[in-house]
């Protein structure tokens, strides 16, 4: 199950989030790693907020579908270069699709999007090149906290399309999640539920005026 952790500007401390990381609460398990750029360098102790859980907690059961084999290959376009465009030329995220791992590499520009294996660990041979099985661009309204454009709020309830990248192939498909306490599902063209690729998924929610584009193999 997942328990929630609020990290970004949203009101949800009503709606069930157990650590709420704006507050000075749970000050022992965040820090700011030194040497980035604020707000990209917060650093949160996740596995010791594990070990806060209540034991009798139990986490709703979780939405997705998971296919050890993609059903989307026939008829589906072949996406193996994926762009998204937030507006600004430094905020370009592309992901790369590796036919050997079945996975899409993440970049920022030209350069790989780089994982450390810790705030306190940032060692040459230690980092790795963010990947995921399965990309999703969800397409949702953005409204702003003071009308300040570094504190989006994502209207995330509700429904609307998503750009659904899974096996190097192009699903169009959208999302419906009915209320704050309900889980986002997500939907295929068919119309049936998204049958997810097992292993680690990068969800971007995307004004539905930004630009996503993909193209093939070159």
């Amino acid at each position: 199950g997942v328990v929630g952790v609020r990290v970004h500007l949203y009101p949800a401390s009503d709606k069930g989030v157990m650590f709420d990381l704006l507050t000075n609460k749970w000050n022992d398990y965040r820090v700011r790693v030194q040497g980035l750029k604020n707000p990209d360098n917060l650093d949160v102790n996740v596995v010791g907020l594990r070990d806060m859980i209540p034991t009798n907690y139990a986490a709703a059961a979780h939405a997705f579908l998971f296919a050890e084999v993609s059903p989307y290959t026939e008829g589906y376009d072949m996406a193996y270069n994926i762009n998204l465009d937030w507006g600004h030329e430094k905020w370009i995220s592309h992901f790369v699709y590796d036919e050997t791992e079945n996975l899409y590499l993440r970049y920022s520009g030209d350069a790989p999007y780089l994982s450390y294996a810790s705030a306190t660990d940032r060692s040459e041979e230690n980092i790795t090149q963010m990947s995921f099985a399965n990309v999703i661009i969800q397409r949702v309204p953005y409204e702003y906290t003071n009308n300040s454009k570094i504190m989006p709020v994502m209207q995330n309830v509700g429904k609307g399309n998503a750009d659904i990248f899974i096996g190097g192939r192009y699903i169009p498909g959208y999302w419906v999640r009915n209320d704050v306490e309900s889980p986002t599902v997500y939907y295929d063209d068919q119309g049936n539920e998204l049958q997810f690729t097992p292993g680690k998924t990068f969800i971007a929610h995307l004004p539905p005026e930004s630009l996503c584009t993909f193209s093939g193999m070159e």
